[in-house]
């Protein structure tokens, strides 16, 4: 059956780049005429005639982003929040303790190794989310604020880890520990609402 007007909801657009990625990428694929707005997080596309809704989605789907069918999306916007929900609550457990070693002396938060094993679930978790955007975005030979999360996050993860593998002290150590900072971009990012 053909629709004359398609209409999607787009869950995890983080800025105007990613709606014109979006709206490229369709293009290229031969959906003409599609409006992709991030304000409103949804795709519009007319008389697509071509490609069932099901296509399209799993064309938005690739990206990196969640697009879901007008019809069904207010009780699936519900089930993702929740989820995104909980996702933001873990992460805060594991980063709010690297930020309190800035402020504390307190030697065991200190400890490298800890640090190392506080931001491995952050990283992990924001990078389901910004990173899965970031390679869509890349894929389709575009950036948008999910590359920059993700390049400074991960920047600042291997920066870290590789100071505590050739640290020879303590002392040393600590000149190149900044996983708070890559847990940090990761939640703190994760507060931006997604359409």
């Amino acid at each position: 059956m053909v629709q004359e007007k398609i209409v999607l909801k787009v869950e995890g657009m983080t800025c105007s780049n990613c709606a014109q990625g979006i709206a490229r990428h369709l293009e290229k694929k031969g959906l003409k005429g599609a409006w992709v707005s991030y304000e409103n997080g949804q795709v519009e596309l007319e008389n697509s005639r071509d490609f069932t809704v099901s296509q399209i989605i799993e064309e938005v789907n690739s990206l990196g982003y969640k697009a879901i069918d007008k019809t069904n999306a207010k009780k699936t916007k519900e089930k993702l929040f929740s989820s995104l929900e909980k996702k933001f609550l873990i992460a805060a457990v594991f980063t709010l303790p690297l930020l309190l070693h800035m402020f504390v002396n307190w030697h065991w938060l200190q400890n490298g190794w800890l640090q190392l094993f506080l931001c491995l679930p952050v990283l992990y978790i924001g990078l389901t989310f910004f990173g899965r955007s970031a390679l869509g975005a890349i894929r389709n030979g575009q950036t948008n604020m999910d590359v920059l999360i993700t390049l400074g996050s991960v920047s600042a993860f291997l920066y870290s880890f590789t100071g505590l593998l050739i640290a020879t002290n303590e002392s040393e150590m600590h000149q190149y520990l900044f996983f708070e900072t890559s847990s940090v971009t990761l939640w703190y990012s994760s507060i931006i609402p997604s359409k």
